[in-house]
């Protein structure tokens, strides 16, 4: 019983952490784009150089 609630506590805080992750990547996904690209920028300015 013990091992059965903590199985369902793990699942839970699973789920709501891939619902948190879900979110913030709605949220930030424009952010981590416009990241990446800057840092592509970066190392292709690094490579000319």
């Amino acid at each position: 019983l013990v091992a059965n609630d903590l199985f369902k506590s793990n699942k839970l805080r699973v789920t709501n952490r891939v619902q948190l992750i879900s979110i913030l990547s709605k949220k930030q996904k424009n952010y981590f784009i416009y990241r990446n690209e800057l840092f592509e920028n970066y190392l292709d300015l690094w490579k000319n150089h």
